[in-house]
């Protein structure tokens, strides 16, 4: 658990701070796990990393229905950055963390699948200004 927290760090470093894109499914914002307060906390943790130039949030809510999301199932698409021209520190790699344990995923051919998922994940879900908005508005509604 604290090395989930102490990675965070990486955004707000002040030198090469990392760039995030990440798509939230509408139950993480409603769910409250740990509790109402629990929960107020992390809606208002990722309102406070969402104002980060380097960080972009977007949520995809129910009403969208079927998405390729659904299908692969949660994911981390790592791209790290270039060495020289044409030339890559580490090749892309998808992160996979599931109840059996971590898998990592470095074929091209894998890479071009979770990619593809990506992009519509990124192209469905609402914009970074209705991300916002909608956190707000179930930080607002939390049960007292």
């Amino acid at each position: 658990m604290q090395f989930r927290l102490s990675r965070q760090r990486v955004l707000t470093r002040p030198t090469a701070p990392v760039t995030l894109q990440v798509v939230l499914g509408e139950a993480i914002i409603r769910r409250p796990t740990g509790g109402r307060n629990t929960l107020a906390g992390q809606l208002q943790h990722l309102l406070d990393r969402s104002d980060l130039p380097n960080v972009e949030i977007k949520v995809m809510p129910h009403h969208v229905g079927a998405h390729a999301g659904i299908v692969s199932g949660p994911f981390v698409l790592l791209q790290f950055p270039a060495t020289g021209p044409h030339r890559l520190a580490e090749p892309p790699t998808v992160y996979v963390d599931g109840f059996l344990g971590t898998l990592y995923l470095d074929q091209p051919s894998e890479i071009d699948m979770y990619e593809a998922v990506w992009a519509d994940l990124w192209a469905t879900a609402l914009t970074e200004a209705q991300s916002r908005d909608f956190i707000s508005k179930a930080l607002k509604e939390l049960p007292k």
